[in-house]
């Protein structure tokens, strides 16, 4: 006999139904040919139970870009928080390891492929960008304080300008994100991450109190 769901967990299984659906409809036929219609349609659900949950598609888009990325934001957050290993250590790992999820995470790499290639930031979507920023920024600041953190417990130099070496870490990281999703035959996930083990190891060897830090973790022969 099949388990009757609870109405709050009924509602779980229909936010995450038109997450799946809008996630495939704009990697499909890109967000602007996109309809809320259609996607519950996809979805086999009432345009009212995606009002219930998102006020618009921009909403929706949003969603479905944190459902994806929140990962990443979480073990950048989380970077302040290791006490066996170095700021540096966890926040290159961190990196690292989100660069990788574009080719072991299906849904990372189909909604960053959306955000890049399906999505059109003009007219109504234009507000699209905005939610856009937000994740650019929330990286940024997440990266800024766990270098800051490094500084305060004195595993990097009090000469590193926390603000320009998050915004260096963080275009790498956008640009390589860029770079496997557009050019994939001129840029291999491998070779993305050597790329960003060998910042890494530049910034250690500048800044970087422990010479672990500036050893490349990644093999890259």
């Amino acid at each position: 006999m099949p388990m009757t769901l609870s109405r709050k967990e009924q509602s779980v299984v229909t936010r995450e139904a038109v997450l799946d659906s809008a996630e495939h409809l704009f990697s499909k036929n890109g967000v602007s040919k996109t309809t809320l219609e259609k996607i519950a349609q996809h979805a086999n659900v009432t345009r009212g139970a995606i009002y219930f949950h998102f006020r618009n598609k921009n909403e929706l888009f949003a969603a479905m870009l944190d459902r994806a990325w929140q990962p990443v934001h979480e073990s950048l957050s989380n970077c302040t928080k290791h006490e066996d290993v170095s700021v540096m250590c966890a926040l290159r790992e961190a990196v690292v390891t989100a660069i990788g999820t574009l080719r072991s995470d299906s849904r990372n790499r189909q909604v960053t492929d959306i955000l890049l290639n399906k999505s059109e930031f003009i007219d109504e979507n234009a507000r699209v960008i905005h939610c856009v920023r937000s994740n650019a920024q929330l990286a940024i600041s997440n990266i800024r304080q766990a270098l800051q953190h490094g500084v305060q417990r004195g595993e990097l130099s009090t000469a590193l300008d926390v603000n320009v070496i998050a915004q260096l870490i963080h275009a790498q990281l956008s640009g390589t994100v860029h770079d496997v999703l557009r050019y994939p035959y001129l840029s291999p996930v491998d070779s993305c991450i050597c790329a960003i083990e060998a910042l890494f190891l530049l910034i250690g060897e500048k800044y970087s109190m422990y010479l672990a830090d500036a050893s490349p973790q990644y093999s890259c022969t």
